[in-house]
């Protein structure tokens, strides 16, 4: 399937494009109306998404635009807007809008909504996203995370990026996306104790979320970890469930300093990969309690 997003906010665009790829949609992203219909008229999407508020060409006249070009109604076209009142909602049904999807909406939630507006026909790796969050030995969960970290990886020339899991005293990484022959890389299974990681200093807010150049932090980071993956440059965000427990951390590394990590795309890419998480990671626990009872 193909989607099209036009929205002239840059950084949910391309947290948005992130994720899609990584479900193995093809999408096209357009920052303004006139860019998204050009886009539209060499190839027409199977489902378009606009922002309504865009300068130039807004929503409304862009959705009129595309279904001249569709005149049969193929495409499904949704507003995905803060526009959220009763009479917007009557706006965009009359300007030919199929769905009317009110901000914020996390990527993962949207990848989903998006796949539901088409048919089953054209939806080959919708199984992506449904797969199973309760069994560990698959690792289902797992599954569903490493492409989108592979994305960042390659998308940011990061040479680390992971998952970690705070279980029972240890710091355990779940998926971890490195170059195969980094031998100072963090690996998938790696366990320490949690004091002796970055991951849980930063969770409880002893060290800060970005680290550009770690010998400047010495005092509060483990000289252990510092040595053992060569660090020299650290991101890391908490993964937070709804009631504010926090199950472990989405965390970038760098051998070498320098400011790469400070980046506001890849913090809003980190922030939907650390939703995701928490998901998994909570329906992982639902699925143990539950087969335990």
């Amino acid at each position: 399937m193909r989607v099209l997003i036009a929205d002239d906010d840059r950084d949910s665009v391309d947290a948005y494009v992130l994720f899609m790829e990584g479900s193995g949609i093809d999408v096209d992203a357009a920052y303004d109306g006139a860019t998204a219909l050009e886009i539209a008229s060499r190839q027409l999407p199977d489902v378009a998404v606009l922002d309504l508020g865009m300068p130039g060409m807004n929503g409304l006249e862009l959705c009129r635009r595309l279904r001249e070009l569709d005149p049969a109604r193929r495409m499904k076209i949704v507003a995905l807007t803060g526009w959220g009142m009763p009479d917007h909602r009557e706006l965009t049904a009359d300007a030919g809008f199929d769905e009317h999807w009110t901000k914020p909406l996390s990527p993962v939630l949207l990848v989903r909504l998006v796949l539901s507006c088409v048919d089953e026909a054209v939806l080959p790796r919708r199984e992506t996203l449904s797969a199973t969050t309760t069994d560990e030995t698959a690792g289902g969960s797992d599954a569903i995370l490493r492409p989108y970290l592979a994305r960042i990886k390659n998308t940011f020339h990061i040479d680390v990026v992971f998952v970690s899991q705070f279980k029972e005293g240890h710091r355990v990484v779940r998926v971890a996306c490195a170059d195969p022959d980094d031998d100072r890389a963090v690996r998938e299974g790696d366990s320490d104790p949690l004091e002796e990681t970055y991951c849980y200093r930063i969770a409880d807010r002893r060290a800060p979320a970005l680290i550009s150049d770690v010998k400047l932090h010495e005092a509060v980071l483990p000289a252990g970890a510092t040595q053992r993956y060569a660090i020299g440059a650290y991101l890391a965000l908490p993964v937070v469930t709804e009631d504010g427990r926090i199950l472990g951390t989405v965390c970038c590394l760098n051998h070498s300093p320098g400011d790469e990590l400070a980046s506001s795309e890849l913090m809003e890419s980190l922030k939907s990969v650390a939703s995701i998480a928490a998901s998994l990671l909570v329906g992982m626990e639902r699925g143990r309690s539950g087969s335990s009872g």
